[in-house]
């Protein structure tokens, strides 16, 4: 439907008109983005300012290769830190949910509803997809899309309120590599307390496996012109951002900027406990240990160490206390609290026995 008009420029950015009904609009919002923390600034953006519950929005992106938290997540329990380089951006959203890795080979959709549709929403994406493409996709309870055993896509929300708007997200996987992402994903560290949300792995595939046409470009036309044809009663428009012009709008740089840092990335995170245990060197032999730290707000706030070898190695790491429980922070600023040998042993026995980020 949107090949056949022309665009032109708006203050907002690129628009095609689709038809003019009635007052009530239906907007396709296309990212031209490839930023993380820019697409998801937008989508808070949309939610927050641009979206009428009287009208009908969904919104497209993908991103640069992206480790994504639900709001509500431990990021040490749910990512392989051994695994994570600086190509691979660490990211924290608005809504709930599970740990999804994203990257240029992943469909981004989000549909923005007056209220809580999730059964509407993914109702809608089932049909899109058989329709198009002829595949039996499935959902289940939780709202995750499936395809011949495998997932292709989860689901998350962000609510503003009771019987307010709210968005509905998904990640469709299209031509990603399985392997990397289960690597990526898989925290081999099962030592953390918490009544946080944890991720639930499961088998996933890729829709390119049964559809070896399918692109970015051509999944969103398809799933763009299906929510176009079943809301023909609304004055349609197609409108794409560019990085530039999202930054250009205030409240959506303030979140790009609020989006990268340690406080949201980190200091968000609930309240958690590391329960562990292990040998350390002392007087050239093997002293078996016992650990538990408290952290809140990403900091340690707590530290009980018991190992009947070397009574004093409690009371020597009571100076962790107040120090952010990061690799970068143990790898710089611990190290210089203190030059006894039993510090630095103590030290090297934490960045190989739990799993900082």
């Amino acid at each position: 439907l949107a090949k056949v008009l022309r665009r032109k420029k708006l203050a907002i950015g690129c628009e095609t008109r689709i038809s003019r009904y009635n007052s009530s609009k239906l907007k396709v919002v296309i990212s031209k983005s490839t930023n993380p923390y820019l697409n998801l600034s937008l989508e808070k953006y949309l939610l927050e300012d641009v979206y009428d519950p009287a009208d009908k929005l969904i919104y497209f992106y993908k991103n640069q290769a992206s480790v994504i938290m639900g709001r509500y997540q431990i990021p040490w329990r749910e990512i392989n830190a051994p695994n994570m380089n600086n190509s691979i951006n660490m990211v924290r959203r608005e809504s709930g949910g599970g740990c999804v890795f994203t990257d240029e080979h992943n469909t981004c959709v989000t549909i923005f509803t007056k209220k809580h549709l999730p059964s509407e929403n993914i109702q809608f994406m089932l049909r899109s997809l058989k329709d198009a493409y002829g595949i039996d996709v499935v959902t289940n309870e939780r709202h995750d899309i499936y395809l011949d055993d495998g997932k292709v896509s989860g689901s998350a929300f962000r609510i503003l309120g009771l019987n307010k708007q709210c968005y509905h997200h998904m990640t469709l996987l299209r031509d990603s590599n399985l392997e990397f992402i289960t690597d990526i994903l898989k925290n081999r560290k099962d030592n953390i307390v918490s009544k946080a949300t944890c991720s639930k792995r499961t088998k996933i595939t890729n829709l390119k496996k049964f559809i070896p046409e399918i692109t970015h470009t051509s999944l969103v036309d398809t799933i763009s012109n299906q929510y176009i044809k079943e809301n023909l009663g609304f004055d349609a428009s197609i409108q794409e951002y560019s990085d530039q012009l999202m930054l250009s709008i205030p409240k959506v740089k303030d979140n790009y900027e609020k989006f990268q840092t340690w406080d949201w990335l980190y200091g968000k995170t609930p309240q958690f406990e590391v329960v562990t245990s292990g040998f350390i060197k002392h007087d050239n032999q093997q002293a078996e240990l016992s650990l538990n730290i408290t952290i809140k707000h990403g900091t340690i706030m707590g530290i009980d160490i018991v190992c009947n070898q070397i009574p004093t190695i409690n009371i020597i790491a009571q100076k962790l206390i107040g120090f952010k429980y990061s690799k970068s922070e143990f790898e710089t600023l611990v190290y210089t609290v203190d030059n006894s040998p039993e510090w630095n042993i103590f030290c090297d026995w934490l960045l190989e026995n739990v799993n900082l980020v």
